[in-house]
């Protein structure tokens, strides 16, 4: 699978957009950058981004308060779910 593209709630005045990358389609450097210019032009039209990396892809360099970036594992159960909880302090 590609990326998911989760579209979510408005938070703060802003719509977050959640972005779940597996390592599978996410491992080579062109899709890297691709994730990366993706990421930067959700976050110049105002969007707060999550991305959901599985644990072996590299972080993404960027640095914007409106991103947030949380390592997930595949072989855990219901791994999607929840970031919602343990991260809601973060886009307040």
């Amino acid at each position: 699978m590609g990326s998911l593209t989760l579209l979510g709630s408005r938070v703060g005045g802003r719509q977050l957009i959640g972005e779940y990358d597996g390592a599978y389609w996410h491992r080579e450097p062109a899709k890297v950058l691709t994730d990366v210019r993706k990421t930067a032009d959700l976050l110049a039209a105002g969007y707060l981004v999550v991305r959901l990396r599985e644990d072996d892809l590299p972080p993404l360099e960027i640095n914007s308060t409106r991103y947030l970036e949380i390592r997930v594992y595949s072989a855990a159960p219901s791994h999607r779910k929840p970031w919602r909880k343990s991260h809601h302090g973060w886009a307040s």
